[in-house]
C-alpha cells in the first residue's frame, strides 16, 4: 500500500480513518522533507524531527502512520517534486515571487519519475526501511531563483539574511535503492528558450 496525498493533514486524516483496517503486508508514507525544517547542517533520516510548524505536523503524522503500519511501514520524505510542467519553477513562473527566505538556505528537490522510482524499491525491498529521505538535488534559494528569473525575465526575488549555515541531506540506503536518479538535474524543469 503507498499512501500519498498532499499535505500532512490530509494524510493524518486518511490514516486516523484507516485505524481499524487490517494492516497491509507492506506500506509506505510519502512523508515531507519539510519534517527537518528549518534545515541545520547534515540531515539523516534517523533525525529528530525540526521546529517548524509544518515539521511538527509531518511528524504527528508520522507517529499516526507508526502505529497504524508497524513494522511493515516505509516513511519516505520526499524534497520538493518537480517535473517540467509542475514544481516550485512553475509557482514561481506563475507568481513573479517566492516565499521570503535566506538565499543560502537549501531547496531540496527531487524528480517526480525518481520519487515514483524510491516508493516502488522501498515497496518491494527485502528489508523494511523505516525511513528514507528522497532528495536528489539541493540548490540554494538564491541559485534556484537566480536560475527562474533569468528562464522567465523576471527579477531575482528578495531573500533575507543568509543563515551561514552548510547543509547536507544524506540517506545512504535511500541513494542505494534509487540508483542513478533518472532526472539528477533541477536546471531541466527551467524552459530553454
Amino acid at each position: 500500500m503507498l499512501l500519498a496525498l498532499p499535505g500532512s493533514a490530509q494524510q493524518l486524516d486518511a490514516i486516523e480513518r484507516l485505524g481499524s483496517q487490517p494492516r497491509p503486508a507492506r506500506a509506505v508514507l510519502i512523508s515531507t522533507i519539510g519534517f527537518h525544517g528549518p534545515y541545520c547542517g547534515t540531515i539523516r533520516s534517523g533525525d529528530p524531527a525540526g521546529a517548524s510548524e509544518r515539521a511538527q505536523l509531518a511528524a504527528a503524522t508520522e507517529a499516526a502512520f507508526r502505529r497504524w503500519a508497524g513494522p511493515h511501514g516505509s516513511i519516505l520524505r520526499c524534497a520538493g517534486l518537480w517535473h517540467s510542467s509542475r514544481g516550485p519553477q512553475r509557482a514561481y513562473a506563475r507568481s513573479r515571487s517566492a516565499r521570503l527566505g535566506p538565499p543560502d538556505a537549501p531547496l531540496p528537490l527531487i524528480h517526480y519519475e525518481d520519487a515514483a522510482t524510491l516508493a516502488i524499491a522501498a515497496l518491494l525491498d527485502d528489508t523494511v526501511h523505516p525511513v528514507l529521505l528522497g532528495v536528489v538535488s539541493a540548490p540554494s534559494r538564491s541559485e534556484f531563483y537566480t536560475a527562474c528569473a533569468q528562464a522567465f525575465s523576471a527579477e531575482v526575488p528578495l531573500f533575507t539574511a543568509p543563515t551561514g549555515q552548510q547543509v547536507r541531506f544524506e540517506d545512504p540506503v535511500a541513494a542505494q535503492l534509487l540508483g542513478a536518479p533518472a532526472n539528477p538535474d533541477w536546471r531541466a524543469m527551467l524552459p530553454t528558450d
